[in-house]
């Protein structure tokens, strides 16, 4: 594990692959997490390789074996699965490319009754994460083009900024130059029926598979001023999921823009780190039952920053802390909805939907996994390497982590349905973790997080989560 790990992924929590404490939304954000972190670990070995005249090729694997207890919200029993996730990937790199294939097969256990859908012993794939062909088109071409031009055409991890609007896996494509200090990427892709959940839960029909396309691009001017990094994109989504029957009462598109601003770099001194992002959203919806069917508008905003100090000293501490952001609506009580759209009963005109939904992550805590919509959150904590002074346990970094959480607009609901209170206090939560680099192709890691819930629930609760994994790399 390298060190000082990027608190603005993880939070400080490394490589831990857990499963979040909330039922079947909860669960879905945590599938989310693992493929960020999972894609973060393997992302060395889907790079160009270095121009060889010759026929080469590169392959591993990577398994990881987790073991997870956490309590379910508003109910008193906790749940223990078990999860072995393994991954083998190749690469055969061609004159003026390459090839990068990744097979994914996931194996979820759980104790007898403790399935949320009654299913113990269930199974992913065996099925690709990654397919992809990269042509290094700088070699293609005239010489006049910039030194480093990439095409990738496949199933592939699609992202921009910081990940909050949009990050995940998909099919499709994108293009890559850099020329000097300035990146610049446009894509398009659509997303996977296997692979992406939906966040509208009431298209009649479906089956929490996801049918949408996305398009954007994204420039980067990198090691600007003292190292600082900014950047502007933008994403279009465009929904072609489709109810089954077909209602004629009513419309359950949701088409939304997105464009951000952000940077990331060093804030006077080198050891002192900050990001910012801003993300604007824009877009159409539809209300439940507005007359004749007319559109909402979609006006929402979300954002993220932090600032992390790092240290040189024994035993290497790490200070950081981060707040985010995402604009809620007073009149959705369930924000992955269509049927949650609102109009004006008096005008019976569609209002603006304020909000804020998006199609990336980012870590909101290990137990609580809640999404940024109508959500603010103020995070703080740090990581050390306890035990740097022994040689066997010199790769072993502990860290906490406290979050404070609050509703933007009281009025509106958040991501997990239990909290109904018209309130802004949703809780706080603590987490503990430990990863440790055995040797140079195995990690271990231990996490332990508690929430406590707010005033936003109609009772107090404290809501447990344990999770502690093994991973060897081959």
């Amino acid at each position: 594990m390298a060190h000082h790990s990027s608190t603005w992924r993880a939070c400080g929590a490394g490589a831990i692959l857990s499963l979040a404490a909330l039922p079947v939304l909860g669960q879905d954000r945590d599938l989310r997490r693992r493929e960020v972190e999972a894609s973060e670990a393997l992302r060395l070995t889907e790079t160009l390789p270095e121009a060889d005249p010759r026929f080469t090729a590169d392959y591993g694997g990577w398994w990881r074996g987790t073991g997870t207890k956490f309590d379910v919200a508003n109910q008193e029993e906790r749940r223990t699965l078990r999860e072995n996730d393994l991954r083998v990937w190749a690469r055969p790199a061609l004159r003026k490319g390459y090839v990068y294939l990744r097979g994914q097969f996931t194996y979820t256990d759980f104790n007898a009754g403790d399935a949320p859908d009654g299913d113990e012993d269930t199974s992913f794939g065996p099925e690709f994460d990654r397919a992809f062909l990269g042509l290094d088109l700088s070699t293609w071409f005239s010489a006049d083009l910039p030194r480093d031009v990439e095409l990738r055409l496949g199933r592939q991890w699609f992202s921009v900024g910081s990940g909050t609007a949009l990050a995940d896996t998909y099919d499709g494509g994108e293009l890559s130059v850099e020329q000097g200090n300035a990146d610049f990427r446009a894509f398009g892709a659509y997303t996977i029926p296997s692979r992406n959940p939906d966040f509208d839960g009431s298209l009649p029909g479906g089956d929490n598979s996801s049918n949408r396309v996305f398009s954007g691009a994204e420039l980067r001017y990198n090691e600007l001023f003292l190292g600082d990094s900014p950047y502007v994109y933008i994403v279009l989504e465009r929904d072609r999921n489709r109810e089954h029957p077909d209602d004629p009462n009513q419309e359950y598109e949701y088409n939304s823009e997105y464009v951000g601003f952000g940077s990331d770099g060093s804030l006077l001194v080198d050891n002192l780190r900050y990001m910012a992002e801003y993300v604007y959203q824009s877009g159409r919806g539809f209300a439940a039952n507005a007359p004749g069917q007319e559109p909402n508008e979609l006006e929402a905003h979300g954002g993220v920053g932090g600032l992390e100090l790092l240290s040189e000293a024994p035993l290497h501490p790490v200070l950081f802390g981060r707040i985010l952001l995402g604009t809620g609506d007073p009149d959705r009580n369930v924000i992955n909805s269509t049927l949650e759209g609102h109009f004006n009963k008096v005008t019976t005109r569609p209002e603006t939907d304020r909000s804020f939904q998006y199609f990336g992550y980012q870590q909101t805590g290990f137990a609580s996994s809640f999404l940024l919509t109508n959500l603010q959150v103020i995070a703080a904590g740090g990581s050390m390497r306890p035990l740097e002074f022994i040689p066997w346990t010199r790769e072993l970094e502990a860290g906490v982590t406290y979050y404070l959480y609050e509703k933007v607009r009281e009025e509106g609901g958040i991501s997990d349905v239990t909290a109904t209170q018209v309130e802004k206090d949703v809780g706080r939560e603590l987490d503990l973790y430990v990863n440790w680099k055995v040797a140079s192709d195995v990690t271990a890691g231990l996490l332990i997080g508690r929430f406590e819930t707010g005033d936003v629930y109609p009772s107090h609760e404290i809501r447990d989560f344990m999770s502690a994994n093994v991973t060897i790399a081959f």
